[in-house]
């Protein structure tokens, strides 16, 4: 497991471990600093360092100018779906936990979806699907029709029951203007109604970012890291 960094007890002493997933303009080294392992021992953590994303600044460059959905975003979390399968199947028939941020947390859906291996799973500022690209990058060719199937199929709210077993905590800001709450609303509610073990959590003065630049936003966030601890200590057998 090259790309992975291992925090907590080892892996052979490890009751609960949870895989922690990156964005796209994040990387290990954030989440480890903004979602880092609890001071107690309780949780084993897996900074995983996704790929594509681990290719280097050049590489980025390039896939972005030639084609940013299915050169990047897309290839992001596809490839990211197959190399987690891998990862899971690494960590044997223990239950895991899946903690993603922003495309992270669409990226730890599917792995709740594709792995019945994942027993607990944590979004925050997440988006249930790639739709948000076309606000973004308005000038995209969205309309061709074999594009906007391809965009479709990274819709996880038509797996709204395969996911509805997994204790899901959803937690959002609602200061986050990147990844807005009403990409992630619909999908959440959705969820949450199919799904009595979920749960919507927001956070009135968080971003997009696990670490605050006020003290408001630095009592959100250390409240959502205590939750999420939590939410794995107690889904986690």
């Amino acid at each position: 497991m090259d790309n992975v960094e291992i925090q907590g007890p080892d892996l052979d002493r490890a009751e609960r471990v949870v895989v922690v997933i990156h964005g796209m303009s994040t990387t290990v080294e954030t989440l480890k600093a903004g979602y880092p392992v609890p001071e107690d021992g309780s949780l084993t953590k897996i900074y995983w360092r996704l790929p594509v994303l681990r290719e280097g600044t050049e590489s980025l460059q390039r896939r972005r100018s030639d084609d940013i959905f299915l050169k990047l975003f897309a290839s992001v979390v596809d490839e990211s779906r197959s190399e987690l399968r891998d990862l899971l199947k690494s960590l044997g028939n223990r239950s895991v936990g899946l903690f993603g941020f922003s495309i992270g947390s669409l990226i730890a859906l599917w792995g709740a979806v594709e792995n019945p291996q994942v027993g607990a799973l944590v979004t925050v500022g997440g988006v249930p699907d790639l739709d948000y690209l076309q606000h973004y990058y308005p000038d995209y060719p969205w309309s061709d029709p074999a594009l906007q199937t391809r965009r479709r199929s990274y819709a996880v709210s038509q797996q709204i029951g395969r996911l509805a077993s997994v204790p899901t905590l959803i937690m959002h800001g609602d200061a986050d203007d990147v990844a807005q709450w009403a990409w992630m609303q619909k999908f959440a509610e959705q969820l949450t109604a199919a799904s009595p073990g979920s749960r919507i959590q927001k956070f009135s003065h968080m971003k997009h970012r696990l670490q605050g630049e006020t003290a408001e936003e630095q009592r959100d966030l250390e409240t959502l890291r205590l939750m999420a601890d939590r939410w794995f200590v107690d889904h986690l057998a």
